[in-house]
């Protein structure tokens, strides 16, 4: 009975150290994803940074073409304003009428 009992004894001392160990490196597994967790959490963050940053640069660089091409708008409108008031005055003549100018008074 009493070589049963520290039998007994004995398997519970090394189940309990045993867990112990594995209590052990459960903690320090779980201190290393907490940490390899913080990291990707502060990587995350930048990311985030990054893409709000890169999308107020589109944004600008968007409103920024969108405002180019309206100028460029007018302007096309305008030289072609200026063309047509230039061309309007230097239509061809026909032949009798320069002819007709081109006489003596």
């Amino acid at each position: 009975m009493r070589l049963l009992l520290l039998s007994i004894i004995f398997v519970l001392l090394v189940k309990s150290e045993y867990m112990d160990r594995e209590l052990s490196s459960l903690i320090i597994d779980r201190d290393n994803i907490l940490m390899i967790n913080k990291s990707n959490t502060e990587s995350l963050k930048q990311l985030v940074e990054q893409k709000n940053e890169n999308n107020d640069l589109l944004l600008q660089r968007e409103q920024r073409r969108v405002k180019q091409q309206g100028e460029l708008i007018v302007t096309t409108e305008s030289l072609h304003n200026l063309l047509y008031k230039e061309e309007k005055y230097h239509n061809h003549w026909p032949d009798d009428v320069i002819d007709w100018l081109q006489q003596p008074y």
